[in-house]
Order: structure tokens, then sequence, then C-alpha cells
């Protein structure tokens, strides 16, 4: 049976078992990190976010170590670039408009024909 450290969210530590961990990790009263994830962590990672001084957690810091991400509390945050406009859906294929609407997101049902998709791409646009 592996230990591991666990970190409750209000920041106090506990080493226990791994299997009590991940219990307590997926009803989100915390998280942990293995001894083989620790090493994993990038060295010079921010494990602070600069903006407060709190603890981030580990899998944000695995992902960003640099904590180029981390937001100042109260400021907003940057919409995502509007989708690419330049592309003409009129000259698609049935199966290209398919993969656009998978890539946006946009629900459509596998067998509609190419105009029904040009319509529900045009409207998740608006």
């Amino acid at each position: 049976m592996s230990k591991v450290t666990f970190i409750h969210k209000g920041g106090r530590e506990q080493v226990m078992a791994q299997r009590y961990a991940d219990i307590l990790q997926k009803v989100g009263r915390g998280t942990y990190l293995t001894r083989h994830m620790e090493a994993a962590q990038p060295v010079g990672a921010v494990l602070n976010n600069p903006h407060t001084g709190e603890g981030r957690d580990p899998r944000d810091v695995a992902s960003d170590p640099g904590a180029v991400l981390c937001v100042e509390p109260g400021a907003p945050l940057a919409a995502a670039p509007a989708p690419d406009s330049g592309i003409d859906i009129d000259a698609m294929g049935a199966d290209q408009l398919h993969a656009l609407a998978r890539e946006r997101g946009v629900k459509v049902h596998h067998k509609a024909g190419a105009d029904k998709v040009r319509a529900a791409l045009r409207e998740a646009a608006e």
C-alpha cells in the first residue's frame, strides 16, 4: 500500500494511503501527488499563485509550471479568439463540414446532409 501526502483544501497536509486520497480527491476535498508525480515536477516551478500567494493545484503546476495563466483576482478573463471566419463553408463537402462541426462543438446528426450542417454551423456562429 503506497502512502501519499494529501493536501486538504484548507492547506493542511496529511499522509495517507493512496486509495483514501483518491476518494477524497474525487469528492473535491483536496489533491495529492504520488512520489512519481512529485519527481516529475519541473525545476523552478511556481507552486504558489503569484497574485494571491495561495498554493496552486498540483495538476495546474504540471501543465503551467511558470504560472503564466494565473489571473489576478477580479481581473477580467480574456476571451478566446473567434473561430476563423475565412473558411468558405459553401465550398466544403459533407465530410469536411462534419469535421468542422465536431471541431467547433456543434451537434449535428451523423447522417445530416451538407445543407443541414452548414445551417447548424451558421446558427452556432451567430
